[in-house]
């Protein structure tokens, strides 16, 4: 597929899903002031051509089970890419690491953990240090509360592609 520069409608079309994805092709087509046949195959192209990733649900899991979140700061022992590479696989098997991203400074990853209560969030750090990930040091904080929850990208503040 080639790539194209997104247009008013695709960011509006974009907007949109990002506040509510389970809206009808029909209801989107309105807020978007589209006819529906042209914003279905707005959305399928933008699905296809990796813009969209995907549909979640944001779910309330305070009302669906007890829980302990623990953000924390992970550094690695060594820095060559092969470090990186086994350190990102590790993360991705493990359900319980939620969000994971690479930054620089002071350490190398931020990640965000969920689990059942603080003994289990203990076995999964016991788990990490334990494996050969080339972890050197891992820094915790426990979430005690959420001030803003992830909404969507402020895609009006961004220049599109």
């Amino acid at each position: 597929m080639t790539t194209r520069r997104l247009d008013r409608y695709d960011l509006e079309i974009l907007r949109e899903l990002q506040r509510n994805a389970r809206q009808t092709n029909q209801q989107l087509s309105e807020a978007v002031a589209l006819s529906a046949s042209a914003c279905l195959a707005r959305v399928r192209r933008l699905e296809k051509s990796g813009l969209v990733r995907g549909y979640v649900a944001d779910l309330n899991l305070e009302k669906v089970a007890p829980y302990v979140e623990v953000v924390a700061q992970v550094t690695l022992r060594d820095h060559s890419p092969l470090d990186f590479r086994r350190f990102d696989q590790a993360v991705a098997e493990m359900p319980e690491i939620v969000e994971a991203v690479q930054v620089n400074g002071p350490f190398d990853y931020l990640i965000r953990i969920v689990c059942r209560d603080v003994p289990a969030y203990r076995d999964l750090i016991d788990h990490l240090t334990g494996a050969d990930f080339g972890i050197e040091r891992i820094t915790s904080q426990v979430v005690l509360s959420r001030t803003k929850h992830f909404s969507g990208y402020p895609l009006e503040r961004l220049e599109p592609v």
